[in-house]
């Protein structure tokens, strides 16, 4: 008679967009095959929770939303389970749903289903928080299942063509690319940018980034205002949209675009795993959850939803290697522990492919588009020329890199 196979370590990731869809793949790549060869008997199963069923290359959100030809809609929205399915069934599963509430004591997550409500709690061994934030336009984020965002953008589409005033809040990275977007697809139409506080890009490495694209915007007509806020916005007659500044002056607009950041989601996690903004307090080399109180072994947390986190692709790339190392250094102890013997304790950490990786993004550099051929930025500390910006990032917003994410090509080396 065949022995039974064991309980899975349940590995659960809450998210599925673009921290943890590369998170899933660099686990059933690597992690979980070099945990299987310390012990074979060991088995492991991967859970995503993710209010929608598709990837959203929101890098890409700024140049989309222009037209349908610039960057298709299906090139921006790419089926989760597409690449994950090419591994062994019964090791990868899938669930539409949000997290709603977390027991670290019980080590359960409840979520409630995307489409009828209904709620069911998973248990985690080990889980991984990728939630994100949620911005207050759905150009932008997900919030919810992905056609919301394909509408958001579709919405654009019929719009702009037409829109002869428009204006745009957000002073940040994605306010100065659509703005820049905007004015040199539609010319004619009087853009104006509200950066919300006294500069352009604050979180820039180099001050006079904000000025350089600034400078530029200037160059294509874009009225940018400074240390002014929309507090309201109504519908006005005409299809138009009255805005209400914080100020006390009142604007008319074709168009209103809410770029301003998002709020972290983070509403289901226990109150001693976050700091003061409610983002997830973690350590800055390996990702572990920090907690003030209840139990946080074995969670791990990336991207925006994480106190280390700058709000860019690239920091919540470069942290998928420490998450997942993290976690398969943590698993390999426990197996260690529990196999109470040396010959584990020596294949862990030499030749294992579970060594511990820490965090180690490129620093001081963000590039940002403003306008098709060029836009401003750093690079490692040093100012990127606006060629440079245009190669790295202007010409596709990096469009590319969405299949080889969503079948984990770009984690096929560990």
């Amino acid at each position: 008679m065949a022995a039974a196979e064991s309980k899975p370590h349940e590995i659960v990731i809450l998210g599925g967009n673009l921290g943890g869809v590369n998170v899933a793949h660099y686990l059933l790549r690597h992690t979980i095959p070099a945990l299987k060869k310390l012990d074979g008997s060991k088995n492991y199963r991967v859970t995503m929770v993710s209010p929608s069923t598709h990837l959203f290359w929101k890098i890409g959100a700024p140049r989309a939303l222009i037209n349908k030809e610039l960057i298709p809609v299906d090139t921006v929205f790419k089926p989760i389970q597409d690449g994950l399915s090419a591994y062994t069934s019964g090791h990868f599963s899938f669930i539409q749903g949000i997290a709603t509430s977390l027991s670290a004591p019980a080590r359960t997550v409840t979520v409630t289903g995307s489409s009828d409500s209904s709620e069911q709690t998973i248990s985690y061994d080990s889980l991984i928080i990728s939630t994100g934030t949620t911005s207050n336009s759905a150009l932008w984020t997900l919030k919810g299942d992905h056609a919301l965002s394909q509408e958001a953008l579709n919405k654009m589409h019929a719009i702009l063509p037409n829109a002869k005033t428009i204006v745009v809040a957000g002073g940040g990275a994605v306010g100065v690319e659509t703005s820049g977007e905007i004015a040199a697809a539609y010319p004619d139409a009087k853009v104006t940018l509200l950066s919300g506080s006294s500069r352009l890009l604050e979180r820039a490495p180099l001050a006079r980034t904000g000025k350089q694209a600034e400078d530029r915007l200037n160059e294509f007509k874009v009225d940018v205002v400074h240390n002014l806020r929309v507090k309201t916005q109504e519908d006005a007659p005409s299809q138009q949209v009255k805005l209400h500044m914080d100020d006390g002056s009142e604007r008319v607009v074709d168009l209103y675009i809410d770029a301003t950041g998002g709020k972290p989601n983070t509403d289901y996690v226990p109150r001693d795993w976050l700091n003061e903004q409610q983002r997830v307090t973690v350590d800055g080399s390996t990702m572990r959850v920090r907690s003030a109180g209840s139990d946080a072994a074995g969670v791990y947390a990336l991207g925006d939803a994480a106190d280390y986190s700058n709000q860019t692709y690239m920091y919540a790339d470069a942290a998928v290697a420490p998450v997942c190392s993290s976690l398969g250094v943590d698993v390999a102890k426990m197996l260690q522990m529990e196999a109470k013997a040396g010959w584990l304790g020596s294949l862990f950490g030499s030749g294992s492919g579970l060594a511990q990786k820490t965090f180690s993004p490129v620093k001081d550099t963000m590039i940002v588009p403003v306008g098709r051929k060029g836009g401003v930025g750093s690079i490692l500390g040093f100012q990127a020329p606006s060629l440079m910006v245009y190669l790295i990032k202007g010409r596709t917003y990096f469009t590319e890199q969405v299949p080889k994410t969503v079948n984990g090509e770009l984690r096929a080396k560990a």
